[in-house]
């Protein structure tokens, strides 16, 4: 007996529905099972830190160099010396031509209160005058063990003992300079400077 086209139809359908019956609910289980799975992280890579080049190791003589280094820059003190008190400004500057070299500018000046002492009144008028002119001294130095040691390039004026200076070394004190001068055959002397924005 011929099977006809609507026969045909039926049958396909309830092969259809036959198939979804059975085959659904594995597919559903399935999807379960690979939904309740944990994914699996990423583990992030290794962080990769770049060799830290080490700090170069300073001479003995560099450090010395870099501690005179530092004393460049404007400095200024005051002191009872033999005359009575004075001032004494000092500026310290690289030599571009030279390493570790520097010029040196100083400018002293006293009120010879002490040496009036016993004078008549134009005698001391003259000292005073005298003692209240500035001397000043352009030098030249190098560094030496630590320190800044100028030898005099020229001097202006002449001090009112009439000594004027042969040298000057600078050492570093603290936060401040320690500063000694010699005179030739004369007394030297020595003063602490702290330092200035701006010498005056």
């Amino acid at each position: 007996m011929p099977i006809s086209d609507k026969q045909r139809k039926l049958i396909w359908a309830g092969a259809a529905l036959i198939g979804i019956f059975y085959v659904a609910p594995w597919a559903i289980h399935n999807a379960r099972i690979a939904s309740s799975q944990p994914v699996a992280e990423a583990k992030p890579s290794p962080v990769q830190y770049a060799p830290v080049a080490p700090k170069p190791v300073q001479t003995p003589e560099e450090v010395l160099n870099t501690q005179v280094a530092r004393m460049a820059g404007d400095w200024q003190g005051s002191g009872v010396l033999d005359g009575g008190p004075c001032r004494l400004s000092l500026q310290i500057r690289p030599d571009p031509l030279k390493p570790a070299a520097y010029t040196g500018y100083a400018t002293t000046a006293c009120n010879p209160t002490f040496m009036t002492l016993g004078q008549d009144k134009q005698k001391a008028m003259q000292t005073i005058l005298k003692g209240a002119t500035p001397t000043s001294d352009i030098m030249s130095g190098e560094a030496s063990k630590g320190n800044l040691v100028f030898h005099i390039v020229t001097a202006i004026g002449t001090p009112l003992d009439g000594c004027p200076w042969t040298g000057l070394t600078v050492s570093p004190f603290g936060g401040q300079v320690a500063v000694v001068w010699t005179a030739g055959t004369c007394a030297g002397g020595q003063m602490v400077l702290n330092r200035v924005n701006n010498v005056q």
